[in-house]
């Protein structure tokens, strides 16, 4: 998944848009859900205030024990939304599956040849990126030559960085002459970025690449880059941000270029 800041409580507008949900707390020291929970507003983050607040001869569960561990321990409770979108009684029915699945021997290898329905747009995602989804902050001022790319196939929470790398890099009708005037390439969906990348080289679509057909380049080329997830301090200030400002009201074309 990708890295945003560690919020404390959703907005009202991220509440509202969550609606009912099903969440689970993470032990950040070895990665094991130790609880799963169905919640509204902010639920999800009130067991750790609890834990911070409460006193050990009124408070007593194996829950809290585990959360004042990891806050001794010099940690902060990872909190994740398992699934959105729920009416009361859903969450309780996904709360129940997902105690149930936890629940079985540890490390069992699933044979879904799915993940399950909306798993996309309403699936596993870290309560940061629930913010990123509804409510993310605004781009600082972009003054880097940049390329912004809406891939067709967006983001969603929980998608590898290979996946989106690979509907990220091509293939795009654009301008070879300022694409490759770019310094980075930031992966846009729903109007925030997801990935920055440092693009090494730019070639034409050709046989083997995903999407050619033969003989429909004809003056209709396609590009597309070769390179990696950049890092630094413009990388880490621009993603995760909204870039809508940055984009023409209404246009439909996935490509925008910024300073080049």
């Amino acid at each position: 998944m990708s890295s945003f800041a560690l919020p404390h409580q959703f907005s009202s507008y991220v509440s509202e848009q969550l609606k009912f949900y099903v969440y689970v707390l993470r032990d950040p020291r070895d990665g094991e859900v130790f609880y799963v929970g169905k919640g509204v507003g902010n639920r999800v983050f009130a067991h750790a205030q609890a834990a911070l607040v409460a006193n050990a001869d009124t408070q007593v569960s194996l829950k809290l024990d585990r959360i004042r561990a990891i806050h001794e321990a010099g940690h902060a409770v990872r909190t994740e939304i398992l699934r959105f979108g729920l009416t009361s009684r859903e969450a309780y029915e996904v709360e129940a599956v997902a105690i149930q699945l936890l629940q079985q021997p540890p490390k069992a290898e699933l044979t879904n040849l799915v993940s399950g329905h909306h798993v996309g747009a309403r699936g596993w995602m870290s309560t940061a990126e629930a913010i990123s989804v509804f409510e993310a902050p605004p781009a600082p001022d972009i003054t880097e030559p940049v390329l912004m790319i809406k891939p067709s196939q967006g983001w969603y929470p929980g998608m590898s960085d290979e996946e989106l790398f690979e509907v990220t890099h091509g293939w795009w009708k654009l301008s070879r002459t300022r694409a490759v005037g770019a310094k980075y390439v930031l992966s846009v969906s729903r109007g925030v970025v997801r990935a920055v990348y440092a693009p090494a080289e730019w070639r034409a679509q050709g046989p083997g690449d995903r999407g050619f057909e033969e003989g429909s380049a004809g003056g209709s080329t396609r590009w597309g880059f070769s390179g990696a997830s950049a890092t630094g301090a413009f990388a880490a200030g621009v993603l995760g941000t909204d870039v809508t400002r940055y984009f023409a009201q209404g246009a439909q074309n996935p490509v925008a270029y910024l300073n080049c």
